[in-house]
């Protein structure tokens, strides 16, 4: 099934801060718990939408550095106006990061790369490997079995990457992958196929 996710999102009509400036989504602490994982100063979101992720990290762990970039001009808007304290908000893709080599401590995402196709993806975890300085966190979707994730896409459209097996090509290790529980997202896709995806680099 084929979507032309690219063009949704960035032509995507919505309330930003009503629909994804969600500070309090469980999944959200998940992703901020991950961060103890790391050492860090530097946390760049790529599809930061409203920000949501990037005000909580800011809040919870003091001076860090926050920025992020997204395809939808009207959420990095949204964003700037959230995030005033924001090092870099800016336009942009996920295979185009604005920044050079091994400036950013962790790179996040948050139900971004699942609307990437194969071919692309490679690109984006070169991009994020050449960026990373510590680590990447991942809120993606995966299913452990090549033919579940066939089924996501033929069903949805949303490409369930192959996560353990994909991020050491591109220099990522000690991968660890955490199953996020209906508590953490009550959407039954994310329950059934969402995780917590981290590496180092």
């Amino acid at each position: 099934m084929f979507k032309n996710f690219e063009k949704i999102w960035r032509e995507r009509k919505v309330d930003w801060n009503k629909s994804y400036f969600v500070l309090n989504h469980p999944h959200r602490i998940l992703i901020c718990r991950e961060l103890l994982r790391f050492k860090f100063k530097s946390v760049f979101e790529i599809g930061c939408g409203a920000g949501a992720n990037l005000f909580n990290i800011h809040a919870i762990f003091k001076g860090a550095e926050v920025g992020g970039t997204d395809i939808n001009p009207e959420a990095v808007a949204t964003a700037l106006r959230n995030l005033p304290f924001a090092k870099d908000l800016n336009v942009g893709t996920a295979d185009n990061i604005f920044f050079s080599d091994k400036s950013i401590d962790i790179l996040l995402t948050d139900a971004c790369l699942l609307y990437i196709g194969p071919f692309k993806i490679k690109k984006v975890l070169r991009e994020m490997a050449r960026v990373a300085r510590n680590g990447i966190i991942l809120c993606e979707l995966w299913r452990p079995k090549w033919w579940q994730r066939f089924m996501i896409w033929w069903y949805e459209g949303y490409w369930l990457h192959n996560w353990p097996k994909i991020l050491p090509k591109y220099g990522f290790y000690d991968v660890k992958i955490t199953k996020i529980t209906k508590e953490q997202w009550p959407d039954s896709l994310w329950y059934v196929c969402g995780y917590l995806i981290s590496a180092r680099i």
